[in-house]
């Protein structure tokens, strides 16, 4: 098995999968409050992103039956594909995550958001891997 050799100089706090690579990790994060949606992320032009871990922060203000979403997008806000998703059915505040276990990507220009339907419902989405 060859060694592998991480650039990034906080690879002990890494979380998600763990690759070696030769790309520079990202972090992105946004915030919803009610019905519309966010941006966590753009994938800079002539790079591609690897997602490898992401979370989401919800606050509810009524108790009404809602989803807190993360999803990407193509360039032309067309959607891509649901990355995670949560049901919130009370009044509550938590947060759910999910670790890949291998990483999404992600092509250049594209946008990874946070999204809500409902008015009552507050998201933070916070999305982190490595772009090459």
């Amino acid at each position: 098995m060859a060694l592998m050799k991480f650039r990034e100089p906080n690879q002990v706090k890494w979380q998600g999968s763990r690759p070696a690579h030769n790309g520079t990790q990202f972090y992105g994060r946004g915030y919803q409050a009610g019905v519309g949606d966010e941006i966590v992320y753009t994938v800079p032009v002539g790079k591609t992103a690897f997602l490898t871990y992401c979370y989401l922060t919800y606050r509810m203000g009524a108790a009404q039956a809602t989803y807190a979403l993360m999803a990407s997008y193509t360039d032309g806000a067309v959607l891509d594909r649901y990355i995670l998703n949560y049901f919130v059915n009370s009044i509550s505040t938590g947060t759910t995550s999910t670790p890949l276990t291998y990483p999404i990507e992600i092509p250049e220009n594209y946008t990874i958001r946070v999204i809500t339907d409902n008015v009552n419902l507050g998201v933070e989405g916070v999305a982190w891997g490595w772009i090459e």
